[in-house]
């Protein structure tokens, strides 16, 4: 299923507008920082104004398209799908990459940027990473779930990955 951007604009003009009514939503956004200029608009759901908390913590705004579709505010643990391999942000599952990285900071584009661990004694690297999952190819990343919810997605570790934080950096 693929929406149109007026579609798109429609829904999260509807979903912005019930959110700022809604008191409760309103108290429990108050806790992120997030940005309206962004979205992401998956198979299955839309999600907009998206926030970073504590450099692991994605989260946003979202809207399913399934038959169980709701307007959440939803999250998901980048740790989950994110690793740091000598300075380098990747995906692999269970990577929790912000044991070794630090100062993150997500952009306009869904670029993830922080400056992690080499390795070496006291080096650092700043490394990015495009945190968008939601490609034609179904790539690694983020993206919106049927339910309208935030996951994210990686490979699993094979025999020679190590997803403790002093082989990445640590």
């Amino acid at each position: 299923m693929h929406f149109s951007h007026s579609f798109q604009y429609a829904l999260l003009s509807t979903l912005l507008a019930s959110i700022s009514a809604h008191p409760t939503l309103t108290k429990v956004l108050r806790r992120f920082t997030f940005d309206t200029s962004l979205s992401l608009t998956g198979t299955d759901g839309v999600c907009a104004q998206f926030g970073l908390t504590n450099g692991n913590l994605f989260s946003a705004l979202c809207v399913g398209m399934g038959p169980m579709g709701k307007t959440l505010v939803s999250s998901v643990n980048l740790d989950h799908c994110i690793v740091n391999q000598g300075g380098n942000l990747g995906f692999l599952a269970h990577g929790n990459f912000s044991s070794s990285c630090a100062a993150c900071t997500l952009d306009d584009s869904l670029n993830l940027t922080c400056n992690c661990r080499t390795g070496v004694p006291n080096a650092w690297i700043e490394s990015t990473i495009n945190i968008d999952g939601t490609t034609s190819d179904n790539g690694s990343g983020a993206f919106v779930m049927e339910a309208g919810e935030l996951a994210c997605r990686a490979p699993e570790p094979g025999p020679n990955d190590c997803t403790c934080g002093e082989h990445h950096g640590g």
